[in-house]
């Protein structure tokens, strides 16, 4: 393990955003992603775009924070013990001081400690979906509204009202998919820092126990 590339964890985003990034681009370029955006009136799918981005460059930030992390982690086992004052290095501290004392419950502050900003994510992923759902509540209630406007069966009034349907359509389809596709972007993000954060966990954790049963 401890010849990983420095911020392996990073790096790795880095892939798994630049794969995403791509297959968004191909969706543009075949022409998907600028009908949905141009046939929703309401301007929901735009909202969606815009919270995706924000979101993952939080996913950026906190791939960025668990490198720094691993980083902290890797010195302490070389005997380094520097990088810089976080939260990791001082449970490290208290742990390999305390030996197995209070072991466990310094073991749950440091999970809590590394996966609480992603609470932030999953509420954001699933945010993208209730939106969603909003979009299509709101594209059914213009289809609504278009038919309560019909006075008359002529063919006229009859093509408007299948435009206006069609529209309304369109919104609740094109917001439910975006939700739906943004919900699945970030949730991939947020499990691969959840994993990493899970393994970077683990490997103190052993690590410390080890360091505990040497000393006693």
């Amino acid at each position: 393990m401890n010849n990983r590339t420095p911020y392996f964890i990073l790096v790795s985003w880095l892939w798994l955003a630049g794969l995403l990034l791509f297959m968004v681009m191909i969706t543009w370029d075949a022409g998907l992603l600028p009908d949905v955006l141009a046939g929703d009136q309401t301007r929901i799918s735009i909202l969606l775009l815009l919270l995706t981005a924000l979101v993952s460059l939080h996913c950026a930030y906190r791939s960025y924070r668990l490198s720094r992390l691993e980083a902290a982690f890797l010195a302490w086992q070389t005997g380094e013990k520097r990088l810089d004052s976080s939260l990791l290095t001082t449970y490290l501290s208290l742990m390999t001081q305390a030996g197995e004392k209070n072991l466990s419950l310094n073991g749950e502050l440091l999970a809590e400690h590394l996966h609480y900003q992603h609470a932030f994510g999953w509420f954001a992923a699933g945010a993208m979906i209730k939106l969603g759902l909003l979009g299509t509540v709101i594209g059914f209630i213009m289809m609504l509204t278009s038919i309560s406007g019909l006075d008359s069966l002529e063919i006229e009034q009859v093509q408007q009202l299948m435009q206006q349907m069609t529209q309304g359509m369109m919104v609740a389809l094109n917001t439910t998919l975006l939700g739906l596709v943004g919900s699945l972007i970030l949730g991939v993000q947020y499990l691969f820092l959840d994993h990493c954060a899970d393994r970077l966990l683990v490997r103190t954790m052993t690590w410390v126990q080890q360091v505990a049963r040497d000393q006693s």
